[in-house]
């Protein structure tokens, strides 16, 4: 495996920054195959940062329906080259979360690029 086996640190933002809610809770993703290892630490959202997050999405959406389509399918090319530059790093952190093999996490990842690809014929 190439990637350094670090515990990642899921943390939630909104509007650029930090909820407003100290969040409920914390869960421990593990790899199935080794019990031992904790893959990612995620920090829960309580039901008023759910709330705050909704909140902030319908504010920001007529702006972001206001963007030009062409500008647009930059973020979603950016997203699909960033996917696609990182594929066998997102496999290998597919197969230690959820145990797949690193063919079919390869594939996993290949969908994102792929609907992402979808999209930007659109």
């Amino acid at each position: 495996m190439t990637i350094e086996q670090t515990t990642a640190k899921v943390t939630t933002t909104i509007d650029g920054g930090p909820p407003q809610a100290p969040p409920a809770g914390t869960a421990e993703s593990r790899n199935p195959a080794n019990l031992d290892e904790v893959v990612a630490e995620i920090d829960l959202a309580s039901a008023e940062t759910f709330a705050d997050a909704c909140r902030a999405a319908r504010r920001g959406q007529p702006e972001w329906a206001a963007t030009p389509a062409p500008v647009r399918g930059e973020v979603i090319a950016n997203v699909a080259h960033l996917v696609r530059e990182n594929k066998r790093e997102l496999a290998e952190y597919v197969t230690r979360e959820i145990g797949k093999t690193t063919v079919e996490a390869l594939g996993e990842v290949q969908e994102v690029i792929d609907t992402c690809e979808f999209f930007l014929s659109e």
